[in-house]
């Protein structure tokens, strides 16, 4: 049975949802390549279904806020090493 264009998921673009919040497209393709936000890569472009994005807005309006600054203590990136806290040689 084929499906009606009413039951198909809407898709946004990576422009859409970095307007939409007011940031980088290159934060919100951090996202998707981090798992934060499921994306579908189409060729070389990144599709999210509507319904993914809204789940994230809606944890990220109902979960913790950032300290003042916006500055949040995480794992640092792959490859990053903090020279205050690397061993002195």
């Amino acid at each position: 049975m084929a499906e009606s264009a009413s039951e198909q998921p809407e898709f946004l673009t990576v422009s859409q949802i970095a307007n939409r919040l007011q940031m980088s497209s290159q934060a919100v393709r951090s996202w998707i390549e981090e798992g934060i936000l499921p994306g579908i890569r189409v060729r070389k472009v990144w599709r999210v279904r509507r319904e993914d994005f809204e789940q994230l807005l809606a944890s990220l309006e109902s979960g913790p806020t950032a300290r003042a600054g916006g500055w949040e203590e995480r794992t640092p990136r792959r490859g990053f090493t903090d020279p205050e806290e690397s061993p002195v040689r």
